[in-house]
């Protein structure tokens, strides 16, 4: 029996600015924008044109969260009795589906290939 996770609210992740990042350009300005992921959703800003090692995006990422599922217990009686019953769901807040880790980049935007300026 597979059922779709619970809606159990949005994070809302603002990526207000940074200061004082390494330059990595040599000549001119580097054009930085950051990426934000959680649980395996990769989401990016836009890129700050000319921004250099103090730029500001002031922009809104959402990201749903779903309620996690835990695996349906196997039943493995050999004799034909029923399985015990599962143990009782403790209250609290819902686990998240896909873990509790938060990842987020700031790259120099490039034409090849982007340059990776910092990330947490």
């Amino acid at each position: 029996m597979s059922s779709t996770p619970r809606d159990i609210g949005t994070l809302i992740v603002v990526i207000l600015k940074a200061r004082n990042l390494p330059n990595k350009r040599h000549i001119g300005k580097q054009d930085p924008y950051c990426t934000v992921s959680l649980n395996g959703e990769k989401r990016r800003t836009k890129a700050i044109k000319r921004g250099g090692q103090h730029p500001e995006w002031d922009e809104e990422i959402r990201f749903t969260l779903y309620e996690g599922t835990e695996p349906e217990p196997v039943a493995m009686t050999s004799d034909g009795t029923p399985p015990p019953p599962p143990p009782k769901k403790e209250k609290g807040p819902p686990t998240i589906h896909g873990g509790k880790y938060m990842g987020i980049a700031c790259y120099a935007e490039d034409i090849r290939e982007p340059d990776l300026i910092g990330e947490t």
